[in-house]
């Protein structure tokens, strides 16, 4: 049992009765400072002295130590629901979470910007010096990412979003939908970041 919250619960019986520290002590013929101790966490009653110490705060020994149980409870709960949101908020978690259509739906997303900068890289180091060039052969491949495969992956997604509706599938509209929708939008999204600048 936790001392502090035990304390806690002393102090507030004992402010209750209006008594001070001395005269809970009086009663229980020990110091006051023993009292304190206690309030404090730093001290813990003795077995024989807690039916006495139940009796003078107008309480049963039960009553008391319940109390202090129950305190210790919905703190460990609290803590519970506190590592359980943060374990909620992790990339891993959110990974775990998602039904296998809507993980199709992420790679759609990631696949495609990944080829992009992929890309990206390969025509900056190209040299441009015969027809192999590292463009020449990379680039149909990165294309391919990211023009076909985010479609698939949306159609993919977009199945997953129908058989919930259907009731046979766990349902995750929203993620869904907004995988589907992002897995079209967001290579023309691209393009035009790319393409405005150059323009420009």
């Amino acid at each position: 049992m936790d001392n502090k919250s035990f304390g806690e619960k002393i102090a507030h019986l004992r402010k209750e009765r209006h008594l001070t520290q001395a005269q809970l002590a009086e009663r229980l013929h020990i110091s006051n400072k023993t009292i304190s101790r206690w309030e404090t966490g730093e001290g813990y009653p003795e077995i024989t002295l807690l039916a006495p110490l139940a009796e003078a705060l107008g309480t049963t020994t039960d009553e008391l130590l319940k109390e202090a149980s129950k305190k210790n409870a919905s703190d460990d709960e609290v803590c519970e629901a506190n590592l359980d949101k943060k374990h909620r908020r992790s990339p891993a978690a959110f990974w775990k979470g998602l039904t296998f259509f809507n993980k199709v739906g992420m790679f759609g997303i990631v696949l495609p910007l990944l080829s992009a900068a992929f890309n990206f890289i390969v025509m900056l180091l190209d040299t441009g010096e015969g027809d192999l060039g590292l463009a020449s052969f990379f680039v149909p491949i990165c294309a391919l990412f990211f023009t076909i495969v985010p479609k698939i992956c949306g159609v993919v997604t977009a199945l997953g979003v129908l058989l919930g509706l259907m009731n046979r599938y766990e349902k995750q509209y929203k993620a869904g939908i907004i995988l589907a929708i992002a897995n079209f939008c967001l290579p023309y999204a691209v393009l035009l970041l790319i393409y405005i600048p150059m323009g420009s």
